[in-house]
């Protein structure tokens, strides 16, 4: 085994909400610990044991732009001349070259101590480094596109006002869709007037940045005011445009580079990455590069952080982030997972490869939350969608062409703490499911070792370890086992820029070995056999289970001499999901939808008098088979004078012998009555849904229609009705007025709760329609008492409804609620 050793930190410090820096560090700058949290400069109940629940899940990341961290990270790359403090020596230093100092130190330390093992391969500098408050462009909003927007956002002005002991209202975020977030309200934050600053400590109980003159309080307003609003992008000294990496990132990554490999060897490789979710710097040309330098990024699909869900729908966050059309960015199933993630990795690698040359790439952190879709594999034990976003994850890795390390492996994971950091549950290791140590076996092929790790098929697959020519392709198929490998012999062919798919072959060294070896795990293998398809003649290969390594020698080995093999296994392994796409799960409702729109004009709607005569023929079917019915809906709200043109004719048939499905079928096999059924576009929908056919209009010759919904008692909380209490309007059954009043609350309610945006938008419809409503109702002298047939499970769920629409929308409707009965407290 092999490793590299990486300074973890996020968010600065524990104790600014995330890992890493010791607490001493903030309190150096002049932090107070014990007011951090109360004064919004940094959120800490995810490092308490919090970040669980829904209120608290996945605000960590929101602390980078909160006053603590963008604060220390600043201090740490920028010298602040004023700003002195002594170091262990007793020497006055500026805070950069005292904090930066120590963390050289403890590298040095480290280096020295573990440096000389065979088994650590190099160093990376820093975990998920960050610029802080270092061009930040605004004081008075953070970037939505790439800064996280969720709960209480102070501003970076409202975060100095809060940290200075004023309270401050701060807009708060909400999760939203197709936008990630929206601010949805305010809030008022440091109410008790908490100051972060230490009084005895180096600002002497001031703001660092009021300190320096970037902002003021305005005693007058009693409000900050910014006073120096370039201070973050120009050098506060010479007033020059700066550049995180170029001025501090850059110079101060040579530094330690010097400093790591004078503590153990001039051979250790260097690890390094950009900040989280940016490309590779263009300006990262030869002279800012370590020689024996990784390229290390981070990637993680964002969506299913954000949301720790995961289905057969997925959206590129990168793309959405750099302006890409939304509809470009969602994909549909299995495969436009594996698409959507693969483009993600593959741009990661190429821009990359564009602004280093031809430097190694790694994914240097990568990963999938293991309590998705509200944890319920914990509960079920079945793990579906993690293996389908990992497979996914693992697909798009296989295909870049790039190496990766898989966060995380935590031996103290449970379902309830998860890694017991900031309620993340990334480990796809669990004490839970493993052995017991008494009951392992220890030999290197026991399955038993694989007790405790969840999701195996997905993350245990083959790789090529070692090549004997350049990788150009791997793909494997984790269903059956399936996998294909092509590489090249160097010395011929493209000598220009690197890229995924055609990597350079010329300036290569001599291969010194004819043999690749293909890590081939057991777990898959394990009592098969091994098939390789693909190879010459000449050609050998074999298949050590045991070392679980597939050696392949090939005989021509001449430059510019392509290899490709297909590797299978038999019997193949059993299928853990159906690898779907948008065509073969929408494909059937695609063109049934096509075909309706394209034979059917939507451009004239119905007529009020074509609604009234399609629902006497659909009535007049139903009272000949001895079934009663009536109208609802806007068919019914307009029989009692709503002026909204209903839509569609909605009708409860008064049955519980028949299957809405049945009667719908009814209605479409009588003769001359025109109803036809269409299959539902709706995906693994069984049900059909029923049209009248109406005459066509005088503009086109394509047919024109009325959409029939047929409904029994029960469903929607719909009322058995008797006939007698059946109304008649226009010599049309509808229902009781009181009973439709009632239902249409309840659509509103149930269309204002909805996730979906269209169902959403029908709620201001409703909401006229039940004003309407309301008015006939009290002046036909209706009233709840007296409507003893309605069943109290509806009365009591109106209340409760009512009591929202009253207090969200119509206060001066009191009134009129309490004459047809409501008591409303």
């Amino acid at each position: 085994m092999v490793a590299f050793v990486a300074m973890h930190q996020d968010v600065w410090s524990r104790y600014s909400g995330g890992s890493g820096a010791p607490a001493w560090t903030l309190a150096s700058v002049g932090f107070d610990l014990h007011a951090l949290e109360e004064s919004g400069a940094a959120w800490l109940k995810g490092v308490r044991g919090g970040g669980h629940t829904e209120d608290e899940r996945g605000l960590w990341p929101c602390g980078y732009q909160k006053l603590a961290a963008a604060t220390m990270a600043y201090v740490f790359y920028m010298s602040l001349v004023t700003l002195k403090v002594k170091n262990p020596a007793g020497e006055e230093v500026s805070i950069q070259s005292f904090l930066q100092g120590a963390f050289l130190n403890m590298w040095e330390m480290v280096a020295k101590t573990v440096g000389n093992l065979d088994g650590v391969i190099g160093y990376e500098i820093m975990n998920e480094p960050h610029r802080g408050y270092i061009d930040l462009q605004s004081m008075h909003a953070f970037d939505y596109n790439t800064d996280l927007h969720l709960s209480h956002v102070p501003t970076p002005l409202q975060s100095f006002t809060l940290g200075a002991g004023h309270a401050t209202k701060v807009g708060f975020w909400t999760r939203s869709f197709p936008m990630p977030t929206r601010r949805t309200s305010h809030g008022v934050l440091n109410t008790d007037g908490l100051n972060v600053w230490l009084p005895d400590g180096p600002t002497a109980g001031r703001c660092l940045w009021e300190m320096h003159g970037v902002w003021g309080w305005d005693r007058n307003k009693k409000e900050g005011v910014v006073l120096r609003e370039s201070y973050f992008i120009k050098h506060p000294m010479t007033n020059k445009k700066i550049d995180w990496y170029t001025d501090f990132y850059y110079p101060f990554l040579n530094t330690w580079t010097d400093r790591v490999r004078g503590a153990s060897s001039s051979e250790k490789i260097v690890f390094v990455e950009p900040i989280p979710n940016e490309f590779c710097p263009r300006s990262w040309t030869p002279e800012h590069q370590p020689q024996n330098m990784v390229y290390a990024p981070h990637w993680y699909d964002l969506n299913t952080l954000f949301a720790k869900a995961f289905g057969d729908f997925s959206v590129n966050v990168q793309g959405l982030s750099r302006g890409m059309f939304p509809l470009k960015a969602f994909y549909w199933g299995q495969k436009g997972a594996r698409d959507n993630f693969s483009l993600q990795i593959r741009n990661i690698a190429e821009e990359a490869y564009r602004s280093l040359g031809e430097k190694p790439v790694i994914i240097g952190e990568c990963g999938i939350p293991m309590d998705l879709n509200k944890g319920e594999a914990f509960e079920t034990d079945d793990w579906k969608w993690q293996m389908r976003v990992m497979d996914a994850m693992m697909t798009a890795l296989e295909g870049a062409l790039v190496g990766f390390t898989l966060w995380n492996y935590n031996p103290d994971n449970d379902d309830q703490r998860g890694d017991d950091w900031n309620g993340e549950n990334f480990s796809w290791f669990s004490r839970r499911r493993a052995l017991i140590p008494s009951l392992l076996d220890y030999e290197q092929s026991a399955p038993t070792l694989d007790n405790g790790g969840r999701i195996l098929r997905s993350v245990v697959r083959p790789y090529p370890a070692k090549t004997a020519g350049i990788p150009l392709k791997f793909s494997y198929e984790v269903n059956t086992g399936d996998f294909s490998f092509k590489w090249v012999v160097p010395g011929a062919g493209s000598g220009g820029g690197p890229s995924v798919s055609n990597p350079p072959r010329l300036d290569h060294p001599t291969l010194t070995s004819s043999t690749t070896e293909i890590f081939l795990p057991s777990f898959i293998t394990h009592g098969g056999k091994v098939i390789v398809r693909g190879l010459h003649p000449d050609d050998k290969y074999h298949y050590d289970e045991l070392r679980q390594t597939l050696f392949v020698v090939t005989k021509d080995n001449s430059p510019g001499k392509v290899h490709h093999i297909d590797v299978s296994l038999s019997p193949r392994l059993r299928t853990v999901f159906a690898v779907n796409d948008f065509w073969g799960d929408f494909g059937g409702q695609v063109a049934v939808g096509a075909h309706f729109l394209v034979n059917h004009d939507m451009s004239v709607p119905p007529s009020a008098e074509e609604i009234r005569g399609v629902a006497r023929k659909a009535v007049t079917a139903f009272t000949t088979r001895g079934l009663d019915c009536c109208l609802f809906g806007s068919a019914g709200c307009a029989l009692y004078g709503n002026s909204r043109t209903p839509n569609d004719v909605d009708l409860v048939v008064m049955t519980n012998d028949y299957d809405p499905e049945v009667l719908k079928e009814f209605l479409a096999k009588q003769p001359r009555l025109n109803f036809y059924l269409i299959r539902s576009k709706k995906v693994g929908a069984t049900y059909k849904i029923l049209y009248a056919r109406l005459s066509p209009s005088l503009y086109s010759s394509r047919r024109r229609c009325c959409k029939v919904d047929i409904l029994v008692p029960g469903v929607l909380n719909i009322p058995f009705i008797a006939n007698t209490r059946i109304v008649h309007i226009d010599d049309l059954p509808v229902m009781p007025l009181i009973a439709l009043l009632l239902l249409k609350l309840q659509g509103w309610s149930d269309h204002r709760a909805s996730p979906r945006s269209d169902m959403q938008q029908k709620q201001y419809v409703d909401v006229r329609d039940i004003n309407q409503l309301l008015a006939v109702a009290v002046q036909r002298g209706e009233h709840i008492g007296e409507a003893t047939w309605l069943p109290q499970s509806l009365k009591d769920a109106t209340l409760e409804q009512l009591g929202r629409f009253i207090d969200v929308l119509r206060p001066a409707q009191r009134e009129l609620w309490e004459q047809i009965g409501y008591n409303l407290v």
